[in-house]
């Protein structure tokens, strides 16, 4: 019995199947893209908020010149 169950798991074929292989690919391929565009919005936003803050700091240079 013990021998049998040794060489079923033995004589059985292991690996992933081509389709598995594809399914996997893709996810990556989609969370990889996904992550490179948030990147991108991110270092927008960061820009953006540089140039808020530079906006402020001169309407509040000029405000107190006045």
């Amino acid at each position: 019995m013990i021998k049998d169950l040794i060489k079923f798991l033995n004589s059985r074929n292991s690996g992933f199947t081509l389709i598995e292989l594809l399914i996997v690919i893709g996810i990556i391929t989609l969370l990889s893209t996904m992550a490179i565009f948030y990147s991108h919005t991110g270092e927008r936003q960061i820009i953006l908020f540089q140039e808020q803050v530079k906006i402020l700091n001169a309407i509040s240079r000029a405000k107190s010149l006045s």
